[in-house]
């Protein structure tokens, strides 16, 4: 997969986009530094080939693609019940055992690779609502990039 120079544009702009929902939403610092990543995964998995600023289509999908951001980081604060109820609760077990005490008896009902996730943002100090929430944006940029990638194999062989 070859990325172009191009997709800076795009990524830069939807890093100041994420940035002006974080900073709407009375986020800290530190998660706005963190909606960086997926920003950059995001205009990476829409603008992998390149962006052509001469052309309507990229514009029009950069500035569809900002107006969703900007509405997920300003969600970023809110918490809903699956948090409240099992993710905030696992969390807590996480930070009071060791790793081996994790690993022995399952915490979550989730696989164990999310488990090891769960584990790993317990021991950071950051606020864990917003570590699952860049969890899920990354893997939401990831997925959509890896389905492109699919649609045009597919696409190739047709």
């Amino acid at each position: 997969m070859k990325i172009e120079m191009k997709t800076a544009v795009p990524a830069l702009i939807l890093a100041g986009t994420s940035l002006a929902g974080c900073a709407l939403a009375g986020e800290p610092r530190s998660i706005c530094v963190f909606a960086l990543l997926p920003a950059l995964l995001w205009a990476v998995t829409l603008f992998r080939k390149s962006f052509d600023p001469a052309k309507e289509r990229d514009w029009c999908a950069l500035i569809l693609l900002c107006g969703l951001y900007f509405l997920r980081m300003l969600a970023l604060p809110l918490a809903f019940g699956d948090y409240k109820g099992f993710l905030l609760p696992w969390y807590e077990q996480f930070q009071q055992q060791s790793f081996a005490g994790s690993m022995q008896k399952p915490v979550t009902n989730y696989m164990v690779l999310y488990e090891y996730f769960i584990y790993l943002i317990s021991r950071t100090r950051y606020v864990p609502l917003e570590l699952y929430k860049l969890f899920s944006l990354c893997f939401e940029a990831l997925l959509g990039l890896a389905c492109g990638e699919l649609a045009f194999l597919a696409g190739e062989k047709s």
